[in-house]
């Protein structure tokens, strides 16, 4: 009895074997050929990217020492280095000081577009602000960092008067 329930699992890893061997002789493992319809979008320049792909000049930004109250502003730019337009979904920051900018409309591949990121400048000291921008390519962090200074008047001279902030 113990012979034939060794005997049944043997003879199916056997089987199996016998069949793996007939596919791979007959070279079929691993091959698909494309669908006449699939044929079209194979070629030398779609070979590698497929659809919409982004790339930022730069991802972030440093405003140096600003004044509190004044907003800054830094516009990101991008291209899509893809094969097929680029949407940009939504463009969120992690609180309401910073407020993002974006373009509605489809970007065809090849060309370049913006992104407008400011920051309000109310809080003192400094700050590290992210925008997180979803697109039909992925999804990109955008930073910006800074310190806000407090800038008060002189009554006597109207000169401005710089107040040191604590790092």
């Amino acid at each position: 009895m113990k012979k034939i329930f060794l005997l049944i699992p043997m003879l199916g890893f056997i089987g199996l074997q016998a069949n793996a061997q007939t596919i791979v002789d007959k070279g079929s493992v691993g091959v698909l050929l494309p669908t006449p319809a699939e044929r079209q979008f194979l070629s030398i320049e779609n070979l590698g990217v497929f659809g919409p792909e982004i790339t930022f000049e730069k991802t972030k930004h440093n405003f140096g020492t600003i004044k509190q109250n004044i907003p800054a502003k830094v516009k990101f730019v991008f291209e899509n280095t893809g094969n097929s337009n680029l949407v940009i979904i939504k463009a969120t920051a992690g609180c309401g000081c910073t407020t993002p900018v974006f373009p509605k409309e489809p970007i065809v591949p090849g060309k370049k577009s913006e992104i407008e990121v400011e920051y309000n400048a109310k809080a003192l000291g400094s700050f590290v602000k992210d925008v997180n921008v979803e697109t039909n390519a992925g999804t990109v962090k955008l930073v910006i960092t800074g310190v806000v200074e407090a800038v008060a008047s002189d009554n006597n001279s109207g000169t401005e008067i710089k107040i040191p902030t604590k790092k």
